[in-house]
């Protein structure tokens, strides 16, 4: 039985947008379109995001070390010709400022110390980030940029670490998470609070003071506080406008309330208070400094969702109206991190106008009158990578999802225009607090489903394609099958994945999942795809395909066709097929010799 694909769409556009439009409203956001003639302008259009890095790179000086130690330098020198030749569009880089290091161990980025030293200065311990200097950085986007791909940079607005001088800041709310997970609340009081960074620390070596910037954060920039599990909201201020997680049912419901904003705002170190026009303004403005000093082409934001929403959204829009005003706006990515496994809610946060006052979500709310982002960006699909998992039987839900669920799953199903796919990351290795990793066994039938997708924009992680499959922090195994595996995936994403694309699903079969992309119009003959995938330990087989007639060969994984019916072969859970005409390209002469 056959199911046509996203048929309950209110609006379609073609996947191979490479761009997030630029709104001035939410009502142009909802009725954008991409130029019709892209598609036939570029026949390799599809992009396909590399994540590329992973987060236990080992420093430079530890026994670890290894070619990614030096990550701007090993990019320049190597990877850039790599990144091209296996057909990435964009490549999403770790965040580029200094960043708190309190010992001799780098920080991999996200605490976040100076948004404008990119290793430059002699701050922190040193002049270089964990990832390099700020010469070898612009080195490595340039090493990109001449090869045709885009970069995206990973940007920190939410909190800030390692302040060169403490405040007394008094508070009004004060909570300890204790080492048993419970929580005691400890009322008002105040605080030696490290807020004032003026970047001029007499034990630096060479601070940067007021080179590229003379703003000087101090308490009034900030709402809040977590400094070793305890959290303080300060006196005369209020938490950012940011949808409620989280819940703590043991606790008087005043209090709960409280913690429960105040942890859905305040993470880490100390919160940046949105409220305050000069926090607003310094983060666009540093922004607008990035794009031009580094030459970004687009933006992840991390953690997004503990950030003031209607900031967001203004943020959102004046960043896209500038790269459209300095002439960068064609090919931008711009995608948010708001970790929520709700893929109702998720969407809801994405729709919702961010004038709305509801922060609470109820099943059925939809996005009416909940706080969200006005479509303002795309969402990494973190629902679908936790069905991934449930697929996996690594998540003990009931009912089950089984591989055949994944059509109508995640942000996929809901928001496919604004859907940022996924199968790992760097929080969801094992040895991460999320812990959400996807074994081997499930791994390539998670990147077949988002690569040849007709919608959402896949993303490759580093650790999956060019280390293996994580075992521990500086150990992988299964190189060879993890790397050939999404190395075809993406060639034929990028090659063979246009047209329509159809689901075809047998429940008394729901074990394997079927997929068919029709093609170019124009050029039925030379592309257009055909996969299976399959659950791990499932022995569903066989599906009845329409072949329009054309001779199907198989590309990559393992099956076979007979009788009109698609098989996978005992030895794989995942096979894709091409189509090979006289004039195309034989399946004999892909370029599996790609290193």
């Amino acid at each position: 039985m056959k199911k046509n694909a996203y048929l309950f769409l209110l609006f379609l556009v073609s996947s191979i947008s490479s761009s997030t439009p630029l709104f001035a409203s939410l009502e142009q956001a909802k009725s954008y379109q991409f130029p019709g003639n892209y598609l036939a302008e570029n026949l390799y259009a599809n992009p396909t995001i590399l994540q590329a890095f992973y987060w236990y790179i080992p420093d430079p000086d530890s026994g670890h070390k290894g070619p990614e130690s030096n990550l701007w330098q090993y990019i320049s020198y190597t990877m850039a010709d790599e990144f091209k030749q296996h057909g990435f569009t964009h490549v999403w880089l770790p965040p580029m400022s200094k960043a708190f290091s309190p010992t001799n161990e780098y920080n991999v980025g996200y605490a976040v110390y100076d948004h404008y030293d990119l290793g430059e200065f002699h701050q922190m311990g040193r002049v270089r980030t964990k990832y390099g200097t700020k010469q070898e950085l612009l080195a490595a986007v340039e090493a990109l940029h001449s090869r045709g791909i885009m970069v995206i940079g990973d940007i920190v607005m939410n909190h800030m670490l390692g302040a060169d001088q403490a405040e007394n800041v008094p508070y009004s709310h004060g909570f300890i998470v204790n080492k048993n997970n419970t929580v005691s609340y400890i009322g008002s009081g105040e605080i030696a609070a490290y807020l004032n960074f003026n970047f001029q620390n007499k034990n630096d070596p060479d601070p940067r003071g007021t080179r590229h910037s003379s703003f000087v954060w101090n308490k009034d920039h900030f709402n809040g506080l977590e400094i070793f599990d305890r959290f303080y909201l300060f006196q005369g201020k209020s938490i950012n406008k940011v949808a409620y997680f989280g819940d703590l049912s043991s606790m008087p419901s005043e209090a709960q309330n409280i913690y429960k904003s105040i942890r859905s705002d305040i993470i880490l170190g100390a919160n940046l208070d949105f409220q305050n026009p000069e926090v607003r303004e310094e983060m666009i403005r540093w922004t607008k400094w990035l794009i031009n000093e580094v030459g970004l082409d687009g933006f992840r934001i991390d953690a997004v969702r503990h950030i003031d929403t209607p900031f967001i959204s203004e943020w959102a829009f004046a960043i896209q109206k500038y790269m459209s005003d300095i002439g960068k706006f064609d090919g931008m990515l711009m995608f948010g991190e708001s970790w929520d496994g709700w893929a109702e809610r998720l969407s809801a946060y994405l729709e919702g106008n961010p004038a709305n006052n509801g922060l609470f979500y109820n099943q059925g709310d939809g996005a009416t009158n909940y706080c969200g982002i006005g479509n303002a960006m795309s969402l990494f699909d973190v629902p679908l990578h936790y069905d991934f998992q449930k697929v996996a039987k690594e998540n003990n839900s009931y009912p089950p999802t089984r591989i055949s669920d994944l059509p109508y799953r995640g942000l996929l199903a809901r928001n496919p225009r604004y859907a940022i796919t996924f199968v790992d990351n760097h929080d969801t290795i094992p040895t991460q607090e999320l812990g959400s990793y996807i074994p081997l066994h499930t791994k390539l039938q998670a990147y077949t489903f988002i690569l040849l997708n007709e919608f959402g924009v896949p993303t490759v992680y580093y650790e999956d394609m060019y280390k293996g499959n994580f075992v521990s922090n500086y150990k992988h195994d299964n190189f060879h099958v993890l790397n050939e595996g999404i190395k075809k995936l993406v060639y034929l994403r990028r090659r063979y994945a246009y047209g329509p694309g159809e689901y075809f699903i047998d429940y008394a079969k729901p074990g394997i999942l079927g997929y068919k992309r029709q093609g170019r119009s124009d050029r039925q003959a030379e592309s257009g795809l055909i996969y299976l995938i399959r659950e791990f330990n499932s022995k569903d087989n066989g599906l009845i395909i329409p072949t329009d007639n054309r001779k199907w060969v198989l590309a990559a994984g393992s099956g076979n066709f007979n009788n009109g019916r698609f098989y996978l072969n005992d030895d794989s859970d995942w096979a894709v097929w091409i189509p090979s005409p006289e004039n195309g390209i034989p399946a004999t002469q892909l370029p599996w010799s790609l290193k």
